[in-house]
């Protein structure tokens, strides 16, 4: 993998995200489970992870090649570890199954259906066209 990328990625990501006011995150996502499963999003738990589905929720609509697919997993999966640290030791094994867990669903089964595959990511702009879309 491609670190500079990666990161860059990473980065763009986080801006749209923090950009984002509270309303149009509420709008383009739903936390962790698959957006076009309902069911599935609403059994499976959130936890300690919260925040972070959600970012990658906007990620995944942010979209691009393979390799940003393969990017906001990463990211996902690095940024559940950062949360898994500041839990008590008893409770980190759990937490990093779960974390293993949804990372390998992500990308091996629900999340290649999720994830907007197309030539480059949304920029802030077209993210916020999508708000106004829905």
């Amino acid at each position: 993998m491609d670190k500079k990328a990666y990161l860059e990625h990473r980065k763009a990501i986080v801006f749209i995200w923090k950009s984002l006011t509270p309303g149009e995150r509420d709008e383009l996502t739903n936390g962790c489970g698959p957006m076009n499963n309902r069911f599935l999003a609403k059994v499976i738990p959130e936890l300690i992870f919260n925040i972070f589905c959600k970012i990658h929720d906007i990620a995944f609509l942010c979209g691009g090649r393979k390799k940003h697919f393969k990017y906001s997993n990463k990211m996902f999966y690095d940024d559940m570890c950062k949360a898994i640290i500041k839990q008590t030791k008893w409770k980190r094994w759990f937490y990093y199954a779960m974390a293993k867990g949804y990372v390998w669903f992500v990308s091996s089964k629900l999340g290649k259906k999720s994830f907007s595959y197309r030539d480059r990511p949304l920029n802030l702009k077209e993210v916020r066209l999508k708000v106004s879309e829905s």
